[in-house]
């Protein structure tokens, strides 16, 4: 049995809960978000003394909410430097693009085409490794794809383009840890994040 699978349990057990699929699924949905290395801390929070008043289920909303909000401001601090390094990358496959594509005009005789229908996942470096990860996609998708990153080297203010990614990250981040699942972005989304 995974930790996961312990956690739930065991919250289950403590409190009392009547273990159905709708109670089991709602507590997965809560925990979802948080580190396994926090479950024993919020394992201790939750069947503390703070949250006695509360039912059960309504207990462990409220403390995996404060889990979820100390662990989305963690990577709230981050977000500035992977913008930025996100936009670096973003250029850099730019410039080796359109590289490739003057140097082959055969083969790419136009280069929005190029840009538009290239599939992005599957790019490679020399070293067969991907390019980029599923973050890197999903934010490239949000910004405008294979069009937006053609133009990226005509962006006269790189700083607004980094901001906007920086947006993109805590919006996704957001919805990971923050919203329940039912009003999070999609399940593709969150599969992706995780």
């Amino acid at each position: 049995m995974d930790l996961r699978t312990q956690l739930v349990n065991s919250i289950v057990e403590n409190l009392k809960i009547k273990e159905d699929m709708f109670s089991v699924g709602m507590i997965e949905d809560a925990i979802e978000g948080i580190d396994a290395e926090q479950y024993n801390e919020f394992f201790n929070a939750l069947i503390g003394d703070e949250h006695e008043y509360l039912k059960p289920l309504d207990r462990v909303a409220k403390v995996s909410k404060q889990f979820k909000h100390a662990r989305s401001n963690e990577l709230f601090k981050e977000t500035p430097t992977m913008a930025k390094e996100c936009y670096e990358r973003f250029y850099t496959v730019n410039a080796q693009m359109t590289t490739y594509s003057q140097t082959n005009r055969d083969a790419v005789p136009n280069d929005r085409e190029f840009f538009i229908n290239t599939k992005y996942s599957d790019l490679v470096d020399k070293h067969g490794a991907k390019v980029f990860s599923k973050q890197d996609l999903y934010i490239l998708d949000e910004l405008g794809g294979g069009e937006w990153l053609m133009n990226i080297k005509f962006i006269t203010n790189s700083k607004e383009a980094v901001d906007k990614i920086e947006r993109i990250i805590k919006t996704a981040i957001t919805a990971k840890y923050m919203k329940p699942k039912h009003e999070a972005i999609s399940h593709d989304v969150r599969k992706m994040l995780r």
